[in-house]
């Protein structure tokens, strides 16, 4: 072998081990419990308008399904963790157990620990200060908006994430019947092109990011501004009384990847939850 190929030989082992390392590392450091999802860019939002075709108003819904979430745009986010899961009863209740502040437990526990076998579901019925307060006592944070719609769409913009059609065996959202909360993990098939899971259906999850309008969006909304915390994700809750075709569609727009929907910071809804965030370390994102 010539000195030419064999020091194009070395710097290519080199340059693969250095990758491996690279890639490993960040595995090996991803908190128990977390998914890495990796730095660039992903698609963020729609272009896709209510003023197009107003579903949601012809079926009575006070909401926009669309124009919040105008126009989209392409975002580079930095490397960040979330939970692979939504926070659950259990680890809730060691939050309780280890808080100093007076707070109370979720309505939903009827006594001051979960009811017994409940530990693996989502804890639910937490304000947004309760989510926020918890995630940091674990040594994270709520994930923005951004981060929440990324590690949900992946870095191609899908609309669900599995896919980009609406599946609703691959989610625990409403079937039409009085829907119950499931333990989390119980759709593997709809997990991420990441690995997160849940991140459709069983509880409503905070972010802490107000619900705001979109740069260079031509909506405007008056819940706009510091009033009300975006909350992604859909839930196993009815969204109304509808026919089976109408609330399949309903339950396929509130189930998308960029769908916004704002609930009031102090409010404690029966499907309100948290899924955690890290950053990774020498990140400045809080």
């Amino acid at each position: 072998m010539t000195v030419s190929r064999v020091a194009l030989t070395l710097t290519t082992l080199l340059l693969l081990s250095g990758c491996a390392h690279h890639m490993g590392g960040h595995k090996m450091m991803a908190p128990e419990g977390m998914v890495l999802i990796p730095a660039g860019p992903f698609i963020m939002g729609t272009d896709k308008s209510d003023a197009e075709a107003n579903e949601a108003e012809e079926l009575g819904l006070p909401y926009t399904w669309y124009s919040d979430a105008t126009p989209q745009r392409t975002i580079d986010l930095p490397a960040f963790y979330i939970d692979k899961y939504e926070m659950t009863n259990a680890q809730y209740l060691v939050f309780l157990n280890e808080t100093e502040l007076p707070i109370d437990p979720p309505f939903a526990w009827n006594g001051p620990t979960p009811p017994d076998g409940t530990g693996d579901l989502p804890v639910t019925g937490l304000n947004w200060y309760e989510a926020f307060l918890s995630c940091q006592s674990f040594g994270k944070r709520l994930p923005s908006e951004a981060e929440w719609e990324k590690a949900a769409r992946g870095p191609d913009g899908n609309l669900y994430p599995w896919g980009n059609e609406f599946d609703e065996t691959k989610a625990n959202v409403a079937h039409g019947a009085k829907g119950r909360l499931m333990p989390v993990g119980s759709y593997p098939e709809g997990a991420s092109v990441y690995g997160v899971e849940d991140l459709i259906g069983n509880a409503w999850e905070w972010t802490k990011s107000w619900y705001g309008p979109y740069p260079e969006t031509k909506y405007m909304s008056d819940n706009y501004g510091k009033r009300f915390k975006a909350i992604r994700g859909n839930s196993y809750a009815e969204p109304g009384h509808f026919d089976k075709e109408a609330r399949r569609r309903v339950i396929g727009q509130m189930s998308r990847g960029n769908y916004r929907f704002s609930f009031d910071p102090k409010g404690r809804f029966r499907d309100s939850g948290a899924r955690c965030a890290k950053s990774l370390p020498g990140d400045d994102s809080k």
